[in-house]
């Protein structure tokens, strides 16, 4: 079974799955959808992670993902399996989406090496 959430990641982003990433696509779900359970993790979501890492991720991430998921197509009418062989790229520019403010490998890279 195919889930429109595995879409979300890479069209908005693309975005890998893990937490930070997670994070950023429920917000992009709130505005695009209104789903209580995607308000439900945007907002309390943060809260695992640590307060520098929280305000790092949410500063440049949620007021474009707010922006974005309220201006672009509803992602969830989206037919992806009709859409395999258009290239992401095109497929984005159909549905309004607008490229992240930040490369997200970028910003994980950058917290990893603030790790070690």
């Amino acid at each position: 079974m195919i889930l429109g959430e595995d879409f979300y990641h890479v069209i908005s982003g693309p975005f890998p799955v893990n937490i930070s990433a997670e994070i950023v696509v429920k917000w992009v779900e709130l505005a695009n959808m209104g789903l209580p359970v995607a308000a439900l993790s945007a907002i309390f979501g943060p809260l695992r992670l640590k307060s520098q890492r929280r305000t790092d991720l949410l500063r440049p991430y949620v007021p474009w993902a707010l922006r974005m998921g309220s201006s672009c197509k509803p992602l969830i009418c989206v037919e992806w399996e009709k859409n395999w062989e258009t290239p992401i790229s095109q497929l984005k520019r159909s549905l309004g989406i607008s490229e992240p403010p930040v490369d997200f490998k970028l910003w994980m890279d950058l917290h990893r090496q603030q790790k070690s």
